[in-house]
């Protein structure tokens, strides 16, 4: 018993110490085939090669060169080698397949031409000829044998063609770029120009080759000026050859710039400036003709363009298309006496504010669609005393829109679109906001798709905003709750995680939709769906304020005959402010950090401006003081918050402007701009302001204070002096 045990254990012993011999030797086996398959695969990456009929293993860069975004022919095959530490390139592959250059191979010597130039090189010798003039080269060109392939390619030094060529390279890493240009001399010196071969304005491409293109040049970006302000722009232009003063101006914005040939001291709506770069002339030295050239960042945004670059295009696009205004003492009637169209970059439509003398008739206004028209109508009693009736230039959004009034005083505006567009409005007070703006491909190019129940438009539709719970509501006029249970809202993002209707206790219907995150959102009408589009805030409205009510819950701030400023506060910055930006697809969106007598940490405010992307911050306070012979409105800033941000706002510019409109508007004590550390201002991530309306301890301002009218009107200021924000200072979205 214990011998047989004994070789049996010597058995199993044996069996597991092979078992685990062979397992050993599979793993090292394993480790061995990574490392030859590793050193296979470096040699794989050597290219045998015979160049001037010398064998090498080829083992530097291989550049995969192109041209205006696109590779040039056969890189896989033939790609760019790195010849005696010069980026070298098959001549025949990759000069045919740029557009403007010719080349051509006759015994040893190769010519290339374009822009009126002429390089000569020569096969094995350092040295050519551009335009007969002798230049050495880094390199000589080369012959290059295949091995493999057995096929020969005669490589060339790139940059020293392309250079010479009036073209553009660039190489970062692996990648060779060559992008299409042209010789200039500008400020006295010959540089190669970036073309820039797409304009477009308003979304219509225009050929700028007549004369010059737009041109990169040491980085600046510059197009011919009477070309694309005059001629396709349109604005009012006019040049003074003997004083070299050119002067532009654009009536829908109303602004003037008034710039003289190479100097940066320049005029801005009769104000001094410095330009970044001046306006100068630039010669082309492939036709030998001189333009006159525009910086185009600066320029076309101080003219009231949106401005983007791509890699080999520019595009413009008015902000605003049109702004006419007049004024009228008739109070019988309502008159239209203010009409503005811009541009939505967001959305790519149209927004249009128009603004009458009643409010109680601009609420009743209503809209239609016939396929790509538009019918918007504000009822009787109303007149439009504008001198513009017909307005165009809208680019690829709209063909035109036509205003008319009836004979019973009512005022249409037609919208006819060039393609399928839909719309959405809402009225606050007199001011009418609609916008036009392109149809989505089907309910799923929207996050939530709510059926139309019969005979309800989207002027019988609300909303409320629950960002703080991560939620919206849609309130829709009457009880339209059976509807919607038997053909449910449509539910197409992740984004979404609930969607209830239910019955207030007005009998209106709401849809409350509960999302993941905290999202942006606007609602649009289309002919069968209210659809809802959402996002991240930036991406879904062109401007984003903060507006805190300061103090609230335990923390009542000043008191004063049994008023406590938190209430004040509240009422000024919440309760009359909020009507004015309760549309469903507003421009502007203000987010809160208290709706009612709630109380937030001053970090947690702070921080707030951060979480919804916020553009600005205002916070409305009241003042005290021991005596009470203390009156007065004062606007707070902190000089270590006052960088210049979009369109070169600053916390500063922004106290200052608020305090003007303060003063004029509310008729109290002038104390002036300050500045204070408070908390809300300092650490704030956006230029910020902290705003005393008053003192509530003053003899004078209390009773301002707790005035109804005031504090309506307080708020109806600090509205329009947001809206003068992002009119002055526009965020680009």
């Amino acid at each position: 018993m214990k011998t047989g045990r004994k070789v049996t254990d010597y058995i199993n012993r044996l069996y597991h110490s092979t078992v685990y011999l062979g397992m050993l030797a599979c793993f090292i086996a394993m480790i061995l085939g990574i490392v030859f398959s590793s050193y296979s695969a470096q040699a794989a990456a050597s290219i045998p090669l015979k160049i001037n009929n010398k064998t090498v293993s080829y083992k530097g860069k291989q550049y995969v060169t192109s041209s205006q975004g696109k590779a040039v022919k056969n890189q896989t095959k033939y790609p760019g080698l790195s010849i005696n530490n010069v980026p070298m390139v098959s001549y025949a592959d990759t000069f045919s397949s740029i557009s403007g250059i010719t080349n051509k191979l006759s015994g040893n010597t190769i010519t290339f031409e374009a822009n009126n130039r002429k390089v000569t090189l020569y096969l094995n010798k350092k040295y050519g000829y551009v335009n007969g003039q002798k230049k050495k080269l880094a390199a000589a060109p080369v012959k290059v044998r295949y091995i493999t392939k057995k096929k020969t390619r005669i490589y060339v030094p790139i940059k020293f063609i392309s250079k010479n060529l009036g073209y553009v390279t660039k190489i970062s890493g692996k990648k060779i770029l060559i992008s299409k240009g042209i010789p200039v001399q500008i400020f006295g010196k010959t540089k190669n120009a970036k073309v820039y071969t797409t304009f477009k304005y308003n979304g219509k491409k225009h050929s700028l080759n007549k004369s010059i293109p737009a041109l990169s040049v040491g980085g600046v970006l510059y197009m011919p000026a009477e070309e694309t302000l005059k001629s396709v722009c349109e604005f009012n232009y006019s040049y003074d050859v003997s004083s070299q003063k050119l002067k532009v101006s654009n009536d829908a914005t109303d602004h003037r710039l008034e710039m003289v040939l190479d100097q940066k001291s320049a005029s801005y709506d009769g104000k001094s400036i410095t330009m970044k770069n001046p306006m100068t002339t630039i010669q082309r030295l492939d036709n030998n003709q001189s333009y006159l050239c525009v910086p185009a960042n600066n320029v076309s945004k101080k003219m009231g363009l949106s401005y983007e670059t791509t890699a080999y295009s520019l595009k413009l696009h008015d902000l605003t298309y049109f702004h006419w205004s007049t004024t009228s003492n008739d109070t019988s009637k309502n008159v239209i006496y203010d009409v503005l169209a811009t541009y939505d970059k967001s959305e790519q439509g149209v927004s249009f504010q128009i603004k009458g003398t009643l409010a109680s008739v601009m609420e009743q206004t209503t809209a239609t669609r016939d396929d790509k028209i538009i019918t918007l109508t504000i009822p009787a009693t109303s007149s439009y005393p504008l001198k513009t009736k017909t307005f165009g230039k809208f680019g690829t959004i709209l063909d035109q829109v036509d205003v008319k009034v009836s004979s019973g005083n009512a005022v249409t505006f037609t919208i006819r679109c060039l393609d399928s567009m839909e719309y959405s409005y809402g009225v606050e007070g007199n001011v009418l906001t609609f916008h036009v703006v392109p149809e989505g491909t089907g309910n799923k190019a929207y996050q939530l798709s709510i059926p139309k129940p019969d005979g309800v438009t989207i002027n019988q539709i609300s909303n409320e905003d629950n960002y703080m719970k991560n939620q919206f509501q849609i309130i829709m006029k009457g009880n339209h709750v059976g509807d919607l249970s038997s053909n449910p809202p449509i539910v197409g993002s992740d984004l979404i995680s609930g969607v209830t209707v239910d019955l207030n206790s007005d009998g209106n219907t709401v849809i409350t939709v509960s999302t993941t995150t905290l999202q942006g959102y606007k609602i649009f009408e289309k002919s069968k769906y209210f659809v809802v589009q959402m996002g991240k805030p930036s991406s879904i409205y062109k401007n984003i304020v903060v507006v805190d009510a300061g103090h609230g819950n335990a923390d009542s701030g000043a008191v004063s005959n049994g008023t406590y400023e938190k209430t004040i506060n509240l009422k000024v910055a919440y309760t009359y402010l909020k009507k004015y930006f309760q549309t469903n697809a507003p421009t502007t969106k203000v987010y809160w950090t208290r709706k009612s007598d709630t109380f937030m940490e001053l970090s947690g405010r702070a921080a707030f401006a951060k979480k919804v992307e916020a553009d600005i911050f205002i916070s409305v306070h009241c003042n005290s003081a021991v005596n009470s012979s203390a009156n007065g409105t004062e606007v707070y800033y902190c000089t270590s918050n006052n960088k210049s941000s979009f369109s070169g706002i600053t916390s500063k510019s922004m106290a200052t402007i608020m305090k003007n409109n303060m003063i004029s508007a509310l008729g109290t004590k002038d104390r002036g701009v300050k500045t204070a550390n408070y908390y809300v201002c300092k650490y704030n991530s956006v230029p910020a302001i902290l705003i005393e309306l008053g003192f509530i301890t003053g003899n004078v301002d209390y009773s301002l204070l707790t005035s109804t009218s005031w504090q309506k009107n307080a708020s109806k200021t600090i509205y329009k002096t947001i809206n003068q924000y992002f009119s002055t200072y526009p965020t680009g979205r």
